[in-house]
């Protein structure tokens, strides 16, 4: 089970990757929908496949994501 927030939101860290994408994507305008795909990615491989040992066919999309923080530990 993944970690969650003191209001029981989930949490899960990413790769550093998946935020260079990001802020990348950011800078050159990118929509949300790419954003979020980015995002998909990234939690697909840190949580869903475990950094490729499980599921590896696996395809992660959000729908109705209506928000997302972040923060740099």
């Amino acid at each position: 089970m993944a970690p969650t927030t003191p209001a029981g939101l989930p949490t899960q860290k990413l790769s550093g990757d998946v935020a260079r994408q990001l802020f990348e994507a950011r800078d050159r305008g990118a929509s949300r929908d790419e954003q979020e795909k980015i995002l998909a990615a990234g939690l697909r491989d840190s949580y869903f496949t475990d950094g490729g040992r499980r599921a590896r066919n696996l395809e992660v999309t959000f729908t109705g994501l209506i928000r997302a923080d972040f923060s740099i530990d």
